[in-house]
């Protein structure tokens, strides 16, 4: 399976669905503050892991 066929067969599917099921949600303050600290340790995470990807490929 290559990149596009990837992104068009499991990603835009995934995400429209998504998006679908968070238009129809009626999120309480809380769940809206815990998925945005979630989201954000993720992107951190990944930032972090990435770097260190970086550095060590760098070092070869």
């Amino acid at each position: 399976m290559n990149t596009e066929s990837l992104r068009n067969d499991v990603l835009v599917p995934a995400v429209a669905k998504t998006l679908d099921i968070a238009a129809k949600a009626k999120p309480t303050k809380d769940e809206i503050c815990t998925t945005a600290k979630i989201t954000a340790a993720v992107a951190v995470a990944t930032a972090v892991v990435s770097l260190a990807v970086q550095a060590v490929l760098r070092n070869r």
